[in-house]
């Protein structure tokens, strides 16, 4: 009976699912991976599924690697999850049973060849239950279960059940289960073949059927979760869909936190969703705690080492945090986790100041992944490493080559990003291999030997089948920029300073305590002293040029040193200028003030008459008035009020006349219209002597409107007009002079309508002291 089975392929079982023979056991992660995972698993209250996935691959694989022990000690553990009474009220387990059954009898079977008890084995087959004999649901379990084994192998294998799970999903389109699988394979074929492509409909169209069917399964939260937020970013949105989309966006973690609050591996994606939130909802220590949680259960989940690595590198650059960096993402490495190789080389690379050497951790990484991208990705990824780090383009080359000549169709080589510098788009490695020998050879080309003009002209060769646009081109101007910024080897690396923990300027012996490049004590350029880096990581000799550099950089108006957003807080204090080394002691310093105040109001009253401007003044920040640079263009609103006050002055200084020669004015008034004028000689005397205001004014103002004889008001208006211009001019002569006054109305500026002899109207502007 077993015989005819496997003729008809009435069995089924990993053994018969053609994984390729050449990936089946080259490196033993696929035997640790999944036990680990086992160990760190909190199962569902229902049908155990992932458990019973991962049991069938330890089956498998033991069986294969010949450690029928071990086999057989998976084997009764999945035979135990699928005889656990909680599967009878498991509606996913009563509707895909025998497909359950049949795939673990088949593959009991298999490991149970040799057995020379001819009635245990027919026990077996006796329960297995023919596909023939299966509903449309129960092949599509077969279905599921097939695509479901299959993807542990890997996302280049898995890639291949797309196909298989879709007849699935024709034969039983009700199952959630079916949906969330194609959508986890449509995610591992836009992370192997289009990583860059920022359509992610077709995904969340998976994941979100899955959801709708069933909004209580956690998996299906989490998923339909992290796809909307990372297509989120690329979204435009106005204000109110902005908030409304990513407050459901969290309301999916939130629930997924509800549903299964203590298994790590989702403790682990809520904490990541909360930690790529923007910052309206994103929750930093949150996220950390839910991972220090997830630790005390699963500590060798490689995963959550990885993600406690990533949280301790992007929390701040203290050393400590980037030393407990280091230490979780070397065991994530070491446990498996692919990515984690590259973020360790990153932290390694900071620490150790550019020295550290990631060969060895490449090499493993691509002896241990055999899907073809990643290999491809550790070579090139080592190639770079001779291009940036030790500007060595002979061992680059070797490296691109044997990229182009093993894997010349892999996806890396259009689009990639070196792990060794800062970008946030990726690059190509064909227009990156083309500029950088089209740079060099430019540079020196009489210098090169025969066989490196071979190897060069041979590896150019390659690039021009691949992209033959390339040919006769003399090379990107970007890629030369940075062949030019990164690559040559004399050029002076730049390095993040790694601050320590107490204080990032200050340490405990009170000097600062950074882990720098020497480029911070480096020299000028000769061709430029003014161009290069940020003011952390360049030294300058003369102070003034330093700043003058600074100020003409495009992020900044004005010198930072003295912005008033405090936004960069360690530029502006003295502790700052004598760790960079500009020191003065007390009385240099006192001097230096008192000369930039002396220049300050002469400078001001130059500008003021249209003169040249010699300095730049400030008024909070003259303790750092050595430093300042000699510049035009400094603080408008500051300029524009010292304009105002030495106008002031001027016409104070200019005319100035006697309280007598004011009453004398009011006296001629008088004469003109007595009842009127007395009570404005008053308010005058009142103004004078307690130098407040009242509302006289104003209602002499209403007063003046309604008279009846226009010319004897066109003269008393001009006498008057001109009386309380000179008051309103010594008022505030004897205002700007004094240091402090208390806070009144403010002056109320209108305009009056003056009637000359001759009939013509004029505008005047006149401030009336209310």
């Amino acid at each position: 009976m077993m015989n005819t089975m496997n003729d008809n392929n009435e069995l089924e079982s990993p053994f018969t699912w053609d994984i390729p023979e050449q990936n089946q056991h080259q490196s033993d992660w696929m035997v640790t991976k999944p036990a680990e995972r086992l160990s760190c698993m909190v199962d569902d209250p229902g049908f155990k599924w992932c458990r019973y996935g991962k049991l069938l691959v330890l089956m498998y694989e033991h069986t294969v690697r010949q450690e029928k022990d071990k086999a057989m000690e998976y084997t009764n553990q999945c035979e135990a999850v699928l005889s656990d009474p909680v599967n009878q009220s498991d509606l996913f387990y009563q509707s895909i049973e025998k497909a359950l059954w049949h795939v673990f009898l088949a593959t009991k079977l298999k490991i149970s060849e040799g057995n020379s008890n001819k009635k245990h084995v027919q026990s077996i087959i006796s329960q297995i239950t023919p596909i023939s004999q299966m509903n449309s649901v129960e092949k599509a379990g077969m279905l599921g279960i097939k695509t479901m084994t299959v993807m542990a192998y890997g996302p280049q294998i898995g890639g291949t059940m797309l196909d298989t799970i879709r007849e699935a999903i024709r034969l039983c389109p009700t199952e959630p289960e079916w949906h969330h699988v194609e959508g986890r394979i449509l995610k591992r074929l836009r992370g192997t073949k289009d990583v860059f492509n920022t359509n992610r409909e077709p995904i969340i169209k998976a994941f979100q059927t899955a959801y709708n069917i069933n909004p209580k399964n956690a998996s299906y939260v989490i998923t339909y979760a992290e796809e909307l937020q990372k297509d989120g970013h690329n979204k435009r949105l106005a204000y109110n869909e902005y908030h409304e989309y990513w407050r459901k966006v969290m309301d999916l973690y939130d629930a997924a936190l509800r549903l299964r609050p203590e298994c790590p591996y989702h403790l682990v994606l809520v904490a990541a969703g909360y930690t790529e939130a923007p910052k309206e909802y994103k929750d930093a220590k949150e996220s950390k705690d839910l991972l220090l949680k997830a630790e005390k259960k699963a500590d060798k989940y490689y995963l959550l080492l990885q993600a406690l690595g990533n949280t301790y590198q992007n929390e701040d650059g203290t050393i400590d945090n980037l030393t407990k960096a280091s230490e979780y993402l070397e065991k994530a490495s070491n446990k498996g986790s692919y990515h984690a190789n590259f973020s360790y080389i990153k932290v390694q690379l900071i620490l150790t100041n550019k020295q550290f050497n990631p060969i060895p951790i490449l090499e493993r990484a691509r002896d241990d992944y055999y899907d073809e991208d990643r290999k491809a990705e550790c070579i090139i990824q080592m190639g770079c490493y001779h291009l940036f780090i030790n500007k060595d383009l002979d061992s680059a080359i070797g490296y691109f080559a044997e990229v182009l000549d093993k894997y010349p169709h892999v996806k890396f080589i259009k689009e990639f990003k070196p792990i060794y510098i800062e970008r946030k788009r990726p690059i190509s490695l064909l227009h990156l291999i083309h500029s950088s020998i089209f740079v060099r050879q430019t540079e020196n080309p009489f210098l090169l030997s025969p066989e490196q003009k071979s190897k060069r002209n041979q590896l150019l060769t390659k690039v021009y089948h691949l992209e033959p646009q390339l040919k006769n081109q003399p090379g990107s101007s970007r890629y030369q920029q940075w062949i030019e910024k990164f690559c040559k080897k004399d050029a002076d690396p730049k390095t993040k300073s790694v601050k320590c923990k107490a204080n990032p300027n200050k340490g405990n012996s009170g000097e600062a305590k950074t882990m720098e490049s020497n480029t911070m004590k480096g020299t000028e350029s000769k061709e430029n002293p003014t161009k290069g880096g940020s003011l952390r990581y360049r030294g300058k000799n003369d102070r003034a040029e330093h700043f003058e550099w600074l100020s003409k950089t495009h992020k900044y108006k004005s010198n930072p040193i003295y912005c008033k957003n405090k936004r960069y807080t360690g530029w502006n204090n003295d502790q700052y200028l004598q760790d960079q080394g500009y020191v003065m002691n007390a009385e240099e310093n006192s001097q230096q003030c008192d000369n930039q105040d002396n220049a300050t109001s002469q400078n001001w009253r130059d500008r003021s008459n249209g003169k040249q401007q010699n300095s730049k003044p400030h008024s909070f920040i003259k303790q750092h008035a050595k430093y300042l640079p000699t510049r035009n263009g400094a603080d408008n609103r500051y300029a524009k009020k010292l304009e105002k006050e030495s106008k002031w002055k001027k016409q104070h200084e200019e005319r100035q006349p006697e309280s007598e020669e004011i009453i004398d004015t009011f006296n001629i008034a008088l004469n003109i219209n007595p009842v009127r004028n007395q009570d404005e000689k008053q308010i005058y005397l009142r103004t004078k002597s307690s130098n407040t205001q009242g509302s006289n004014a104003a209602n002499w103002r209403k007063r003046e409107v309604n008279q009846t004889n226009q010319d004897e008001q066109r003269k008393q208006n001009i006498v008057v007009t001109n009386a309380l211009y000179v008051v309103d001019t010594i008022d505030r002569g004897e205002n700007s002079e004094k240091e402090k006054k208390t806070k009144g109305p403010k002056r109320e500026r209108k305009r009056k309508m003056v009637v000359e002899d001759t009939g013509e109207q004029d505008e005047e502007l006149v401030d009336f002291i209310e």
